[in-house]
C-alpha cells in the first residue's frame, strides 16, 4: 500500500525513541521503502533533505533515512528539512511473466502512490536430469541436482527485465523471484541433501545479484518427488543465508506440519521474512489461524484472488485490528485484480481511520 508522506516533519525530539531501529545514510525515499521491505517491524521513517539537529542531542545529515518499528505510532514534529513516511499496510501481487504485465502492475496507484510494495514473478525448480523441453537453466553450468529453470516466457523476460527493475526501485517497489516446483523430482520439500540445498541457494543468490531482484519467494506446489520432512527448514535456511539481507517469503498453504522440523536451530517459519496465505476462498480469520504462533502477525499477509475471494470490510478490519501486515493479490494480470486490490486497500484505510 502506498506510504503516506507528511511533508516537513521528523520524529519529535521529545518523543519516546525506544522504537528507533536504525539510520541509513546516502539514501532516498524510494530506497528507504526498499529497505523497510526487508524488515517487517519497520512501519515508518523520516527522510532528511537537509541537516537536522534535535533537542535530544541527535543529529542527522542530508540523505539520512531514519527508521522506526511499529511499537509506537509516529510522533511528528515540525522539521522543514525533512519528510515523514508511514506505511498503512503491505500489499504484494503475483504478476505474469512478461514486461507489459509487470509494468501494468507497477503503474497501479492508490491515494497518489504506488499500490504495491512488491511484485512477484515466477520461475521454476527442476531436476537437472529432467528439464522439460522448451525450458532452460537460468544459471548455466549449475550442476544440481536441483536447478532454477525458465520457461519460454521467462527466457524472453529476463533479458528485458532491467528497465522494469529500475522502474520498480525508482518508486520503492521490490521485485521478488518466486520459485515454483515443476512436476519432477525437484522441489522445496524434496531436497535430499544439504549439498543440494546449498548449491541451489547459490543459484538464487547469483540470479538476485545479476538482475537486482529483492528476494526469493517459495511456492511449494507441483513436485512429483519424494518429500524429505527436513527439506523446507534446510532449504529455507540455506537460501536465507545466501541472499541476506534480501527477503525470503513463502506462499503459505498446507505446510504447518513442517513447523516441527528444524535445521541448525531454525525452522521453515523462523527463516521467512514474509508469508502470504493462499486459501483464497476462506475468510481472513480462517486463513490466518493456522499460522498463529509460527510467524508474527506483522509478517503475515492474507491472500485474495479475484476468481475466489469475496472480501468484506469486517474481514479487513479484523486483519488491521490484529496487527497483520497486509494483503496479497494473486494473478494481478486478471482483469478484476486491480479493482480487487483497490477495494482491499480502501477497506484497510477505512479500518485505520476507525481506530
Amino acid at each position: 500500500m502506498p506510504w503516506t508522506m507528511t511533508a516537513n516533519v521528523a520524529q519529535y525530539g521529545g518523543a519516546d525513541w525506544n522504537n528507533y531501529v536504525k539510520t541509513v545514510p546516502n539514501c532516498s525515499p524510494a530506497a528507504a521503502k526498499l529497505i523497510a521491505f526487508q524488515d517487517p517491524a519497520i512501519t515508518y521513517f523520516f527522510y532528511c533533505r537537509g541537516p537536522l539537529v534535535l533537542g535530544n542531542g541527535r543529529s542527522f545529515d542530508p540523505g539520512d533515512a531514519v527508521f522506526f518499528n511499529g511499537t509506537e505510532k509516529p510522533w511528528w514534529g515540525s522539521a522543514p528539512q525533512c519528510d515523514g513516511y508511514a506505511r498503512l499496510c503491505l500489499a504484494v501481487g503475483y504478476v505474469a511473466t512478461d514486461v507489459a504485465s509487470m509494468q501494468a502492475a507497477l503503474a497501479l496507484t492508490y491515494d497518489g502512490g504506488p499500490a504495491l510494495d512488491a511484485v512477484i514473478f515466477t520461475v521454476n525448480l527442476n531436476d537437472a536430469a529432467t528439464i522439460p523441453s522448451g525450458y532452460a537453466q537460468i544459471v548455466p553450468g549449475a550442476q544440481g541436482p536441483t536447478v532454477l529453470t525458465a520457461n519460454q516466457s521467462v527466457q524472453a523476460l529476463l533479458p528485458a527485465i532491467a528497465p522494469v527493475v529500475s522502474q520498480a526501485h525508482a518508486q520503492g517497489t521490490s521485485v521478488l523471484m518466486c520459485g515454483l516446483n515443476n512436476h519432477d523430482a525437484a522441489g522445496w520439500a524434496e531436497f535430499q541433501s544439504d549439498a543440494d540445498a546449498t548449491q541451489f541457494a547459490g543459484q538464487c543468490a547469483t540470479v538476485l545479484t545479476q538482475y537486482g531482484f529483492d528476494g526469493v519467494d517459495i511456492d511449494d506446489e507441483y513436485s512429483a518427488g519424494t518429500v524429505n520432512d527436513d527439506s523446507l527448514a534446510m532449504a529455507s535456511y540455506r537460501v536465507d543465508a545466501a541472499i541476506a539481507p534480501k527477503t525470503l517469503s513463502k506462499a503459505l498453504y498446507d505446510d504447518t506440519q513442517y513447523a516441527r522440523y528444524g535445521y541448525d536451530g531454525t525452522t521453515l517459519f523462523s527463516n521467512l521474512t514474509w508469508g502470504w496465505t493462499m486459501s483464497y476462498w476462506a475468510p481472513p480469520q480462517q486463513q490466518m489461524q493456522p499460522y498463529s504462533g509460527l510467524m508474527s502477525n506483522d509478517q503475515l499477509c492474507c491472500g485474495f484472488w479475484d476468481q475466489q475471494s469475496n472480501p468484506t470490510q469486517d474481514g479487513i478490519s479484523w486483519l488491521a485490528d490484529n496487527g497483520y501486515a497486509g494483503v496479497m493479490v494473486y494473478a494481478m494480470s486478471d482483469g478484476g485484480s486491480p479493482a480487487l486490490l483497490d477495494t482491499l486497500l480502501g477497506y484497510w484505510s477505512n479500518a485505520l481511520s476507525e481506530t
